[in-house]
């Protein structure tokens, strides 16, 4: 589905297609644009339009599709599905706009905060060619990856995250995050 079709779905359906809503897309549209503007221009234009190439990204991020796959649906040869997710991410990660408060955030006293949401996610992937054991979930029977995300619970803004081996128990990547609260700040966490 290239941008133009996709652009005249509702808000709810395109958040369940790409995982982000209109407007963050919008803000990484200008983002990426501004990086082209400064590049310097070289060789033939590209075939995707910068629309499509960030969609193909957020597909990429949310279905966890091979760039074979990307490549065949977006018409295009499977090096440059990776070069164009590689050269997308990197403006994206750099860009300040999109980035996370961070922990320090948390105990900073200019700060309004009420009540967090602590969770730990397993998000599957490929099996690892080596150390296989360290990936391996033992209660999902697969491999996997861990993510732990605080979130502001009043807003539903993610303050900061962090990643772990399947292998690893939530509350052990909770400490190896080194992530400190105030005390006066309530906090909703499951056993784990």
């Amino acid at each position: 589905m290239t941008y133009k079709k996709v652009k005249n779905l509702k808000a709810e359906e395109f958040k369940r297609l790409t995982g982000v809503h209109f407007d963050t897309f919008n803000r990484m549209v200008e983002i990426v644009k501004e990086a082209e503007k400064s590049r310097k221009k070289t060789g033939r234009p590209p075939k995707l339009k910068i629309e499509d190439q960030i969609l193909m990204v957020l597909e990429y991020l949310r279905e966890y599709r091979t760039f074979f796959h990307l490549g065949a649906t977006w018409g295009i040869n499977e090096s440059t599905a990776y070069r164009i997710v590689q050269k997308i991410e990197n403006i994206l990660i750099q860009a300040p706009q999109l980035r996370l408060p961070g922990k320090k955030r948390l105990i900073q006293e200019d700060f309004p905060l009420e009540t967090v949401v602590i969770d730990v996610s397993e998000t599957p992937i490929e099996r690892p060619k080596k150390k296989q054991k360290n990936y391996s979930s033992g209660k999902k029977k697969r491999h996997t990856l861990k993510t732990k995300v605080i979130i502001n619970q009043k807003n539903g803004e993610i303050l900061c995250t962090a990643y772990g081996k399947g292998r690893e128990h939530d509350f052990k990547l909770y400490k190896r995050s080194k992530v400190k609260i105030k005390k006066e700040v309530r906090c909703l966490a499951d056993k784990g």
